[in-house]
């Protein structure tokens, strides 16, 4: 069984990473704990990080101490990741052709420069809004709170309101993450929140704990969702005997989403109205939805990911008893690899599905 977050390799040229190069979720979190790093974000793992988005910031529209606002995002959400924007000429092209303008998810990569994202956000900008990932699940174990906070500062004041959607935790609840993770998503949300950007908050899916073929804590890497949320944001408690700063995100973060790769999780079936009645239960402010589709490997337009497509993109018109803030999302993770040129078969999929 696919296990451990799901990650594409590219060209990481390190000899002593030849033993993990598999994709599978329990070798990249073996990766990630031993390395620090992820072995899908290939080409500029060693690109310095220059602290320059203070200086950027005042030429891209971003005052110190004011709004990084950026536009409402309509619903429904059609959404997909950009993991590498090297390339933003065929892929602004690709999201062009979005049957609906889409929202593409850009991957900020660890010790990469603020800078090397704004032209190619202010390229997308004109066919796509905009999420920005401060930190994919596989980098956080490298940051400390403080140290996150400085990063998303950085890009915060370099990107401003280029950026309309800031994900500031992404599978919060794999065990892959680190410590302290609940302390750096405060330290992310207190930056963007109170500059008066929208927030993210993208959790881990596996099935239930009465799910028979559920695979939390298997070889996947990790917690339940509900357990995780209920003990990080203290449900058990009165509200009033609850933690101040995570009450504060949790009633105030505008996306609550989930990641899902339903191969990593075979037979599992899960009861989606039932899920985000629940989630929406515990974030009552928040829209709901995906914050991360695909599978395990990308397959470039394989049978099983054009019904996973048909399947999950058309939901918010063929799933009924979802709640009134399901917005959709999706994200599909391979959206460079599998959609870039555009005219892929699986690019027709994609619109199809959306129509």
């Amino acid at each position: 069984m696919l296990s451990g977050p799901r990650r594409k390799v590219g060209g990481l040229n390190y000899p002593e990473f030849a033993a993990v190069q598999d994709k599978s979720k329990a070798s990249h979190r073996a990766f990630t704990a031993i390395y620090g790093i992820s072995k899908s974000k290939r080409k500029k793992v060693g690109r310095t990080f220059i602290r320059s988005g203070l200086v950027l910031g005042l030429f891209y529209g971003t005052a110190l101490g004011g709004s990084i606002a950026g536009r409402d995002v309509p619903v429904p959400l059609y959404g997909v990741t950009l993991d590498d924007v090297s390339k933003p000429a065929p892929e602004g092209n690709s999201l062009a052709h979005v049957a609906h303008r889409p929202t593409v998810r850009i991957v900020f990569d660890p010790r990469t420069d603020a800078s090397y994202y704004v032209k190619p956000i202010q390229q997308f900008r004109s066919v796509a809004y905009i999420m920005g990932e401060l930190a994919d699940s596989s980098y956080m174990r490298q940051y400390t709170a403080s140290s996150i906070k400085s990063w998303t500062q950085n890009y915060t004041a370099a990107l401003g309101n280029l950026v309309d959607i800031w994900e500031i935790g992404n599978e919060v609840n794999g065990d892959w993450l680190g410590s302290n993770t609940m302390a750096k998503i405060e330290a992310m949300y207190d930056v963007v929140a109170s500059q008066d950007g929208a927030t993210a908050l993208t959790f881990f899916y596996e099935g239930e704990p009465s799910d028979p073929h559920n695979c939390i804590s298997t070889d996947n890497g990790g917690n339940d969702m509900f357990t995780w949320i209920a003990q990080q944001f203290q449900l058990n408690q009165p509200t009033s005997q609850r933690s101040v700063e995570t009450e504060k995100i949790r009633i105030n973060v505008n996306y609550v989403l989930i990641s899902w790769y339903p191969d990593q999780c075979p037979r599992e079936n899960p009861n989606w109205p039932w899920v985000y009645t629940k989630l929406a239960g515990i974030f009552p402010k928040s829209k709901v939805g995906f914050g991360e589709l695909g599978a395990a490997h990308p397959q470039y337009g394989s049978s099983y990911e054009i019904d996973e497509i048909n399947q999950y993109y058309p939901m918010a018109k063929t799933v009924a008893g979802l709640p009134a803030s399901y917005i959709g999302g999706y994200f599909w993770w391979y959206f460079a690899e599998e959609m870039v040129p555009w005219g892929t078969t699986l690019s027709s999929v994609f619109n199809a599905a959306i129509q």
